[in-house]
């Protein structure tokens, strides 16, 4: 039956095989490619994170005033919630201490959300390894 086929149907049969073919594995390899980028770059987020929290435990001081603000921007920028003028100010000229999270919620979500990707992270990790 398939012998009789128009030679432009044919044609068609042929090119559409060939995308098939080509395409199919070039879709999964930019999807793939994408899913680690992003898992890269979250993976970095975490760490500006974590060091910015480090930053802003110390006592400030007039010389580290620069990096604290720094570390506030991180924060704010990594947070899903932006933080408030006040609580940006408090976090540039007092000392972060884990138990004073309690009292600003947003510091608490992101803690919480930091956690969280952590937990994924290493996950993933783990299931690459098996």
């Amino acid at each position: 039956m398939t012998a009789n086929l128009d030679p432009q149907w044919e044609k068609l049969k042929i090119l559409g095989s060939l995308i098939a073919t080509l395409g199919i594995p070039l879709v999964l390899a930019l999807v793939a490619n994408s899913f680690s980028k992003d898992q890269k770059e979250l993976e970095i987020g975490v760490k500006y994170v974590e060091l910015a929290t480090q930053i802003l435990r110390e006592e400030p001081s007039k010389e580290s005033r620069g990096l604290r603000t720094w570390a506030v921007s991180v924060i704010d920028h990594y947070s899903r919630v932006p933080l408030s003028d006040a609580a940006k100010n408090d976090l540039e000229f007092q000392r972060l201490k884990t138990e004073s999270l309690n009292q600003y919620p947003r510091l608490q979500a992101i803690s919480n959300t930091l956690n969280e990707i952590q937990a994924k992270i290493e996950a993933v990790r783990s299931a690459k390894n098996q």
